[in-house]
């Protein structure tokens, strides 16, 4: 019973970090994404300037669609698909990542 009880909680505790990693690559990519959508829109520079939390409000940036607008965090844990942006995002999501060759 007791190797039962140790085997989940190292399922678990995997899992988390496994999840943990994955967010961690997804907030890179999204500040990689950001930048190249300035460096390509200057115009936006202005709304990053302006409010630090321009990630809210600014439909262009990658932090709007992949976490606000995107999946929950906790679904990322519970689902048994793998942890890859092609598999839990929307395909829309995924094709405007390519547009900066960001994937």
């Amino acid at each position: 019973m007791l190797l039962v009880i140790l085997l989940l909680v190292v399922l678990i505790v995997v899992r988390i970090i496994h999840v943990y990693l994955f967010m961690k690559k997804i907030s890179k990519l999204c500040d990689k994404y950001d930048w190249k959508h300035i460096d390509v829109n200057p115009d936006y520079l202005i709304d990053v300037l302006e409010d630090e939390k321009y990630y809210e409000n600014c439909e262009w940036s990658a932090y709007y669609f992949l976490f606000l607008k995107g999946p929950n965090p906790f679904s990322f844990f519970f689902t048994l698909k793998p942890l890859t942006i092609e598999r839990q995002y929307s395909k829309q999501a995924v094709e405007r990542l390519n547009t900066y060759e960001l994937n």
